[in-house]
């Protein structure tokens, strides 16, 4: 029996985005009766000819595989364009951004348990040690500093200044009344890691 194939190729941007789309798509696949299938990603920010964490296909430099059996017959479906354009009119209301009583992270939640997204075997160990070595403070404090455009973008006008981060950490850390933090950044911009290095006690990074 012929079955429906939903063959992601992924988005040109950046990893985060890119794995937003990969839910909404699977999510989709739910909904339409397809079955998921992810290879070939086309992205020249993350793609390596000597590929990454000993394999050459972009999603699984970092996650566990998810490939369908392929057969002929089959009916692949190869979306055409990027983000949900290429969902318009099939697919019911699904929020780009966090709503009021957290539906949002919890349907997430649902598809990225259903579908098993997790790292693959070498990041999750970089990951573990990452926390052992640099995160076992009793109170964790994340920070996301999104520059955008590169690192051109860390001072653009658009974007939320790095001294409202800053504050806004250094006012938390108050509350705690006590040492026993961490504060994790993570950044597509170096200066903002650096400024916060020097601004905030405690900053850790990956890097």
């Amino acid at each position: 029996m012929s079955k429906k194939i939903w063959h992601s190729k992924g988005n040109p941007w950046g990893l985060f985005s890119f794995y937003l789309e990969i839910i909404d798509g699977l999510r989709w696949c739910e909904q339409n009766g397809y079955t998921p299938h992810i290879e070939n990603i086309e992205n020249k920010h993350y793609y390596s000819p000597k590929g990454y964490n000993g394999k050459t296909d972009i999603w699984e430099y970092y996650f566990e595989p998810i490939k369908a059996d392929i057969k002929d017959g089959d009916e692949v479906m190869t979306p055409e364009g990027y983000g949900r354009r290429w969902m318009k009119e099939k697919v019911d209301t699904w929020p780009l951004v966090m709503d009021d009583n957290g539906w949002w992270r919890r349907e997430a939640n649902r598809i990225i348990t259903k579908y098993g997204i997790k790292p693959n075997a070498i990041v999750q160990k970089k990951i573990d040690l990452f926390i052992q070595e640099k995160m076992n403070a009793k109170v964790k404090i994340a920070v996301h500093i999104r520059a955008g455009r590169g690192m051109k973008g860390t001072y653009h006008k658009d974007n939320i200044k790095l001294e409202a981060y800053s504050n806004l950490v250094l006012q938390k850390i108050k509350q705690l009344e006590h040492e026993d933090y961490v504060v994790f950044v993570a950044s597509d911009s170096n200066v903002a890691i650096k400024f916060m290095e020097e601004n905030v006690p405690n900053v850790v990074n990956y890097s």
